[in-house]
């Protein structure tokens, strides 16, 4: 406990591993060997090893059910979510989509090895397998995304006026759709587009919290105890409140919490985290 107070780092970190701690239930003893040394390392920024992501999403694809629905007619494959859990979709090549609620992705699967095209509508993150023979190409309603291998993120919803790229690995090229514009993107970008400007705009982000939402783990960055409690009231349809009067509303955090958790294991976490009392209506 003094080493998780210690430092704003040491407590985020804390946070993201109790996140994964909850997600994975039975394999918990794997992930107790992983984490037994963590509190001496040395204190600074972290974040969590390969191998620990690597054992907790391996328990998360294993013990996950199935959200959203598929179709296939003449070839073409559909995949919509329409649940607020995130879903895991491997293609032929062995690409990996996590689909986000309120998205679909569609291909032709008979053509797909030769072609490696795919559309989207909404939120995903991808991990690309390699083919530098043949790239693969994420057409979304307004941008499209050339790679060859990488992980990203995308986020391109029909009615909304921006569309958003993330890189987390390798290399993309960005297309704005219906124009000759491109954007070649490296590691640790994120480009947005707005459609009323017509405009790019990239900025340099902190990419690691890809890692979490691929594993089902919801990561809230620099965001005050108010928009939390805000979010949990919006998600499980209960009234969260403070039993403390001197609640400091300023204060910014970084907060981790599995998308598979109840409302009172959250809170629980939360109030760890923020060292304030709360209560559930």
């Amino acid at each position: 406990l003094e080493w998780i107070s210690s430092s704003r780092e040491n407590l985020n970190y804390f946070s993201e591993i109790k996140a994964v701690w909850y997600a994975t239930g039975q394999y918990r003893t794997e992930l107790q060997d992983k984490m037994k040394n963590a509190g001496t390392r040395p204190v600074g920024r972290r974040t969590l090893s390969r191998a620990l992501y690597s054992l907790a999403a391996i328990a998360l694809i294993l013990s996950a059910a199935f959200i959203g629905f598929r179709t296939a007619g003449r070839n073409t494959v559909t995949v919509e979510n329409v649940n607020s859990k995130t879903e895991r979709v491997v293609l032929p090549d062995g690409t990996a989509i996590w689909l986000y609620e309120g998205s679909r992705l569609s291909y032709n699967e008979k053509r797909y090895d030769d072609r490696r095209k795919v559309k989207l509508s909404g939120e995903a993150d991808l991990d690309v397998a390699s083919n530098k023979l043949r790239p693969f190409v994420l057409t979304c309603p307004k941008i499209t995304v050339k790679v060859l291998g990488t992980v990203f993120n995308v986020k391109d919803y029909p009615d909304r006026a921006d569309a958003q790229t993330t890189l987390a690995e390798g290399a993309v090229e960005l297309t704005l759709n219906r124009s000759s514009n491109k954007v070649s993107m490296r590691e640790g970008q994120r480009v947005t587009y707005d459609q009323h400007t017509k405009d790019f705009k990239i900025e340099e982000v902190n990419t690691s919290r890809l890692s979490l939402r691929r594993l089902g783990i919801i990561s809230l960055e620099d965001v005050t105890i108010n928009d939390i409690v805000f979010r949990l009231q919006n998600e499980f349809g209960r009234h969260v409140y403070f039993t403390e009067p001197d609640v400091d509303l300023k204060k910014r955090y970084v907060f981790n919490y599995p998308e598979n958790a109840g409302l009172e294991d959250i809170i629980s976490l939360l109030e760890v985290i923020t060292s304030t009392e709360i209560e559930i209506e």
